[in-house]
């Protein structure tokens, strides 16, 4: 199935990842799995940047090295396999429109998808049109999708309000920057594509699509690492990164980067789900004609120090600590209420 693909051998012995790979190789003996797409000759560096880090965990990734265009089809059985066995997938690509691929292996098991887009702007054009056809292809399956940090001036608002009829959530960039309204999204997430082109020109000189504003190397840091802790993560593509236009390497030190984040999160996040669960529940009474009268309850783990409220049959919702705070005003914030309605 995977003889397409082609063993990346620059690993140091330092490094939590390994890559002792072969065709019967067991999906199940990793934590995760790396794979980059190339589609032309341009290099993707990002990996010797990757295996210099140091890591403090015990994951192991299993990469699979480069997949050619030409052998394409072989990334549905890819992302099938970890899928099946609950293994998140880490897709390096300059073709964001290649995601779709993966949506239709989370879809496969019919069940309901929680996806994040990290992106710029949203357009309509042949190149450039993959948040469209995920929602023509997969709108039965979506819950509470979002997307995070578009510029406003860039975007024009008729597609805004689609998105938002087909049931995504929208958060601008200068909203997500002032409020940190992100965390419980991602933390939401089953899957989570970042576009390049929504990181700062200054963060990023790869950038296909350059802007002076945008999300800073320390924000997109950020939600990688968010993404880590999702109960739910099942995918983490990264897209639009141009090896040609990176003269000094920075944005392959930043793809890295972001790699790393989501691999220090997982594994934070192995390491506390192992631990004896030290939950408080907090009961928060509002008078709010949602709730009829029944008491809203918060769960805040003292252990992985995140934040949850209960929607009904023991199902939890990642927050943050400034919704319980409101609930504790009487007031419901956005998110909580999405899911109260």
């Amino acid at each position: 199935m995977l003889t397409q693909t082609h063993k990346y051998n620059a690993v140091k012995a330092n490094s939590a990842i390994i890559t002792d790979y072969d065709n019967q190789t067991d999906f199940s003996n990793f934590d995760m799995v790396l794979l980059e797409l190339k589609n032309d000759n341009s290099e993707f560096r990002f990996r010797q940047e990757l295996y210099n880090f140091f890591f403090d965990s015990n994951i192991k990734i299993l990469d699979l090295g480069f997949l050619s265009n030409e052998n394409i089809e072989d990334l549905e059985d890819i992302s099938s396999s970890c899928y099946q066995k609950n293994i998140p997938l880490i897709l390096i690509s300059k073709e964001i429109n290649l995601s779709t691929k993966i949506y239709r292996t989370l879809t496969s098991k019919q069940e309901k998808i929680s996806p994040v887009f990290i992106d710029t702007f949203v357009e309509y054009t042949q190149e450039n049109k993959t948040i469209w056809d995920f929602m023509s292809l997969y709108s039965d399956f979506l819950w509470h999708p979002a997307l995070i940090g578009y510029q406003n001036y860039l975007v024009h608002p008729n597609i805004i309000r689609e998105l938002n009829n087909g049931k995504f959530e929208t958060i601008r960039l200068s909203k997500l920057i002032q409020n940190n309204t992100n965390e419980p999204y991602i933390r939401l997430a089953d899957s989570l594509s970042i576009n390049m082109n929504a990181i700062k020109y200054s963060d990023n000189p790869a950038s296909q699509n350059p802007q002076p504003n945008g999300l800073s190397a320390r924000d997109i840091c950020k939600i990688s690492y968010l993404y880590g802790l999702s109960e739910n993560s099942k995918f983490l593509g990264i897209f639009n990164y141009d090896g040609e236009k990176d003269i000094f390497d920075v944005s392959a030190k930043l793809v890295a980067q972001i790699i790393w984040h989501y691999i220090d999160a997982y594994s934070y996040k192995k390491t506390t789900e192992n631990q004896t669960k030290n939950e408080k529940i907090l009961h928060v009474s509002l008078d709010d004609k949602q709730l009829k009268g029944k008491s809203l309850k918060f769960i805040y783990n003292e252990n992985s120090k995140l934040w949850f409220f209960d929607i009904g049959e023991n199902h939890k919702i990642p927050c943050n600590f400034k919704d319980y705070d409101l609930a504790r005003q009487g007031i419901l914030s956005e998110f909580v209420e999405n899911f109260l309605q």
